[in-house]
């Protein structure tokens, strides 16, 4: 019976240890983005991490966003939602003929901010086929965000005079 306990304590231990470091490497890195849209003068009301890589996080009374790629590299970049017109959701696929199935495979989802001038000015990575070998949720997650976003850019129509 001892021997027992000392083998599951053997076992569990390292994947404790893992699950811990994750979470704290994460805290660090969510409480670093926090900082950096404080710095901006941005309280990010919604945000949201996947894959524990990539974050998105949107004020919606400063009308500012914070993106992230890569969490673990301290890059960050802000958007000012005040230059941005619309947002439109990129999807690249291609088909894959399977016997006599042809199948969608999803290669990459962004997620596109343009601007007034009609130019994308940030195209967002929401999903790369290259680096994952299959969707974890982007494709309801993107839509998400684009939901929100258009719900801000009318919003803040009415409260900004369009030039």
């Amino acid at each position: 019976m001892a021997i027992a306990a000392v083998l599951i304590a053997l076992f569990i231990t390292p994947l404790y240890l893992h699950v811990r470091k994750t979470n704290r490497s994460k805290a660090d890195a969510l409480r670093r983005l926090h900082d950096f849209a404080s710095s901006k003068g941005w309280l990010l009301t919604n945000s949201e991490i996947w894959r524990n890589r990539y974050f998105i996080g949107l004020d919606e009374m400063n009308l500012g966003l914070v993106y992230s790629n890569d969490i673990g590299d301290h890059s960050a970049i802000a958007v000012p939602l005040s230059e941005i017109q619309r947002v439109r959701v990129i999807e690249r696929s291609h088909r894959v003929s399977i016997n006599t199935e042809k199948r969608k495979v999803i290669d990459a989802i962004d997620l596109q901010l343009i601007g007034k001038d009609g130019n994308v000015l940030h195209e967002l990575e929401i999903y790369d086929g290259n680096r994952y070998s299959d969707l974890d949720g982007e494709s309801v997650l993107v839509g998400k965000w684009e939901g929100m976003l258009k719900k801000v850019f009318e919003s803040s129509v009415k409260k900004i005079p369009i030039e």
